[in-house]
């Protein structure tokens, strides 16, 4: 299932401000939107090559490469990217998280540095953006909620920079984290996400041009074209996702397959590309109304590359009634020749 947050922001706190700035309004901050190069590079990439991170080599190589350690503060895994040129401020090298779920054949996807030369939360960020726009231009720095953030983007790839102004968090919360080493409380981190997306193989590409849609009976909620292309997928579904480029006028909210159904295709957050034959079935879970308003989600089970991890989920659609979707699920199912579990009740709580 897609992450809707980096796993590194997971870990630190949030709350709304206890004391709103007075010197802001409530609109966040634009992201600074860059143009492609005209040699057609993405400016993003261009940098992240010059500052050596790397980001178009398999997970696999860079970590036996660089081996895996758990972080000092956080105790998560991480690959130390330390052949990377740091900014001013690193408290840390470039690093990576690392966990199960994400396949050893893609590429690292997302990028993580910690920088800070003041207990000045603004000051944090101010300097790394000025470090940032020597190469990129410079970009918005504004409030969002709690935090204090800037962004670049060039097409799916971004970099971002947040910090958390400590007398904008609640001071009830604990943070061992912090504990361990206080410059966490005002540093500005870094969030690097890459946006890539493996290009269709000739095989997938035949696939994509003998695509039927399928009457899914519910609406499948997708996101707009512009969206799909400007939203990084989630590294934990690199496997099937696939650049969507060319693709959406076709099958932009569809659901489908080939004319010989050697494969699901469908396209509303990202453009999924899943073999027949790494299907292992489909699952729907459902829930009633409670402190939430209740509804369901159908999801596609996954053969995967990882090699801790026996299946992946990955979401197809959600719909609003509990039951909405055990006829789509069904007919999936049917269409594949694969098995199906529709999970017991629960409350949205």
């Amino acid at each position: 299932m897609t992450d809707t947050k980096p796993g590194f922001f997971k870990r630190l706190f949030g709350a709304k401000p206890s004391q709103p700035d007075p010197e802001c309004d409530d609109t966040p901050p634009e992201p600074r939107r860059l143009d492609m190069l005209p040699s057609g590079e993405n400016p993003i990439h261009v940098f992240l090559d010059q500052l050596g991170l790397p980001w178009r080599s398999p997970r696999r190589v860079v970590e036996q490469a660089c081996g895996i350690q758990q972080h000092p503060w956080y105790r998560s895994d991480m690959v130390s990217l330390e052949q990377a040129t740091p900014l001013p401020g690193f408290m840390l090298p470039w690093h990576a998280r690392s966990f199960d779920r994400l396949s050893p054949e893609f590429p690292i996807a997302e990028f993580e540095g910690i920088v800070s030369l003041s207990t000045d939360t603004r000051l944090n960020v101010q300097k790394t953006h000025d470090a940032l726009a020597q190469h990129l231009g410079p970009a918005p720095i504004g409030e969002r909620y709690n935090t204090w953030i800037c962004e670049w983007r060039a097409g799916a790839a971004a970099i971002e920079l947040i910090a958390w102004p400590p007398e904008w968090q609640s001071q009830d919360l604990e943070n061992d984290a912090h504990d361990a080493e206080p410059r966490l409380i005002t540093a500005c981190f870094i969030h690097v996400r890459t946006g890539f997306r493996q290009p269709p193989s000739e095989l997938e590409a035949a696939w994509l041009a003998a695509f039927q849609a399928m009457d899914p009976g519910v609406s499948l909620y997708p996101q707009s074209a512009e969206q799909i292309l400007d939203t990084a997928p989630s590294e934990t579904e690199l496997e099937y996702v696939r650049e969507p480029s060319g693709y959406l006028p076709q099958l932009l909210g569809k659901l489908g397959w080939p004319s010989d159904r050697r494969a699901l295709i469908f396209c509303t957050t990202q453009l999924f590309v899943i073999p027949r034959d790494d299907i292992l079935g489909f699952e729907i879970e459902r829930m009633l109304p409670a402190k939430g308003g209740g509804g369901s989600r159908l999801y596609v089970r996954c053969r995967t590359s990882c090699p801790d991890v026996a299946d992946k989920l990955i979401l197809v659609t959600g719909n609003g009634k509990p039951d909405g979707l055990n006829d789509l699920g069904q007919e999936l199912a049917t269409s594949f020749d694969k098995p199906i579990e529709i999970r017991p009740y629960e409350y949205d709580a």
